[in-house]
């Protein structure tokens, strides 16, 4: 056992446990209550103290609404809100920190790029981390799952190369490595599900669909009632493949590191909606504005997410039906696991000093990790990157090259979006 991961992952959950988050999940239940105009009206409430905190404690809102010709008594309704400036990732990329209303000291640090390759820091507060946590545990139990209490497995990015399957007691959680699956361990992988017996699954897509894809191809199947997607997107024949080989219903979610948006998928899995009282989002044809009411200490109002929300208006209710930018492509290591691009994330945030990365494979077993350099880029950068993907995706597994490149040169799809990941060897 990797006693590390193990006390990491106890003390993680125990510092997020429902006996911790009480508070906040009766709090989100009660945003569920609500009546659509008194959720508008606490959500207009809510946005004017945040707006009011932030003019008064956010060296960057400041700067910014004074440029704008904004006083802290312009914004009084919700309406007003279409007064203030659009963020933008780049205008706060450089300097993160000016953005808080707080010393960084009391606040959690977390690295994104999304699927894009844009690294950037941001942070969050405790109960910003407390109260995502009960809109999880709220949602989940409203599927048929109750946290702490029943067996979930993870199929995501807590475990590496070093270990494949990990218990964790006090979560209940069984902790399956996405960097070791392939057709030589899938064996091993169906047996710890048998042994455990998870009454849901949470994972990315293509991991499930990878799991699903080896268990089909050997004639097996177990029962995992309930499975929880999140982080790229869900098509329609991948839902029918994870609900097959698991006889499963399945739930999918949006959200961003950034605590701006978050959408859960309908019970009766028609389309999505968004979490009660957590943000207010203002939707365009190519993105979508968003002002989160959940993270005062790191406030981003009127931020910029470039993802595409599709929905219709039914009876004067936004039904969302789709989301497209949650990118989906994987690469493939010499061994035939699948490293998706959800997962790969971590490779933009441990390269130092660089402004962009993509990872392009043109052949099974090999990847070109292509950089674009800040000025203190180096050759230590370019050893100390080759050295945190090998302990990811296990050295020998692939052969990584780092490419220094321009902005000019990154391959952008049809749709000018920027991908972390570019596989080549899919037709």
């Amino acid at each position: 056992m990797n006693i590390k991961k193990y006390m990491k992952e106890t003390l993680k959950y125990s510092l997020r446990s429902k006996f911790v988050i009480k508070k906040y999940i009766r709090e989100s239940e009660d945003y569920y209550q609500m009546a659509p105009e008194e959720l508008k009206l606490h959500n207009e409430k809510r946005f004017i103290e945040l707006f009011q905190n932030t003019y008064d404690n956010s060296p960057f809102y400041h700067r910014l609404y004074s440029e704008a010709g904004i006083q802290r008594n312009s914004i009084k309704k919700m309406d007003d809100i279409k007064k203030l400036p659009v963020v933008t990732k780049e205008m706060i990329r450089e300097h993160p920190e000016a953005l808080l209303t707080c010393p960084k000291w009391k606040l959690i640090e977390n690295h994104t790029s999304g699927t894009t390759g844009f690294p950037m820091i941001v942070y969050e507060s405790w109960p910003a981390l407390w109260r995502e946590q009960a809109y999880i545990v709220c949602y989940r139990k409203k599927c048929g799952f109750i946290s702490g209490k029943q067996v979930l497995a993870s199929l995501r990015g807590h475990l590496d190369r070093k270990t494949r399957t990990m218990y964790v007691g006090i979560s209940k959680t069984l902790y399956l490595s996405s960097f070791q699956l392939n057709e030589n361990t899938v064996i091993d992988y169906y047996n710890q599900i048998l042994k455990y017996n998870p009454l849901a699954i949470e994972g990315y897509p293509s991991s499930l669909v990878h799991l699903c894809s080896l268990l089909k191809s050997k004639g097996l199947k177990c029962t995992i009632p309930v499975v929880f997607t999140s982080s790229e997107t869900l098509s329609s024949v991948h839902r029918s493949l994870i609900a097959e080989v698991l006889s499963a219903q399945v739930y999918d979610h949006y959200g961003t590191t950034e605590r701006t948006i978050a959408l859960s998928e309908r019970l009766d899995h028609q389309g999505y909606y968004e979490l009660p009282g957590y943000s207010i989002n203002e939707f365009e044809e190519n993105r979508v504005i968003t002002t989160s009411l959940i993270n005062e200490a790191f406030p981003l109002i009127r931020y910029k997410v470039d993802d595409i929300i599709i929905f219709d208006m039914i009876n004067g209710e936004r039904l969302i039906t789709s989301i497209g930018g949650r990118n989906t492509e994987h690469v493939t290591g010499k061994d035939g696991t699948h490293f998706n691009a959800a997962a790969l994330t971590y490779v933009a945030k441990v390269i130092p000093n660089i402004q962009n990365v993509q990872l392009v494979q043109n052949e099974v077993g090999k990847l070109d990790v292509n950089v674009v350099p800040d000025s203190d880029f180096n050759k230590d950068c370019i050893e100390k990157s080759i050295e945190a993907i090998n302990n990811r995706i296990g050295k020998g597994n692939m052969d990584v090259v780092i490419n220094v490149i321009t902005n000019q040169e990154l391959i952008f799809s049809n749709s000018n979006k920027l991908s972390l990941v570019v596989n080549r060897t899919i037709c």
